[in-house]
């Protein structure tokens, strides 16, 4: 791991799911823990990775979530995103992040990007 970067078990967890070698690779999780733990952009690009990771896994997108950034559109734009999915995501970064989203929270701009899903749960890690 690069500079200094400790394994979070919690991240490897739930973020990177053992293969059947027990490694994680970017065809498993999107994302290898070096690569989360070496990106410019400190907790910032963190949470956007884990936001992306989990959205990745949560709609079985595989290697395409690879490319997502802030301004992927998803709403609308990912057909796998539909009102079951937003309902099962809703409950994968609740119970990832460890906080409780209530009904009127939420509306179609909070999954318009990866970017503003990101602010809710920023939103969300803050209150």
């Amino acid at each position: 791991m690069g500079s200094g970067a400790r394994a979070n078990p919690y991240y490897l967890m739930h973020i990177c799911p053992p293969r059947v070698s027990g490694k994680c690779d970017q065809e498993t999780a999107g994302l290898t823990l070096e690569t989360r733990h070496s990106t410019k952009g400190g907790q910032k690009l963190d949470l956007q990775h884990e936001v992306i990771t989990i959205v990745g896994q949560v709609l079985n997108l595989g290697k395409r979530s690879l490319a997502f950034g802030t301004d992927t559109q998803l709403l609308g734009s990912v057909p796998e995103l539909d009102s079951m999915a937003v309902a099962t995501l809703i409950t994968a970064l609740e119970e990832h992040f460890g906080f409780v989203v209530d009904d009127d929270e939420i509306d179609g701009a909070t999954f318009a990007t990866i970017g503003s899903l990101v602010d809710f749960v920023r939103g969300k890690q803050a209150a």
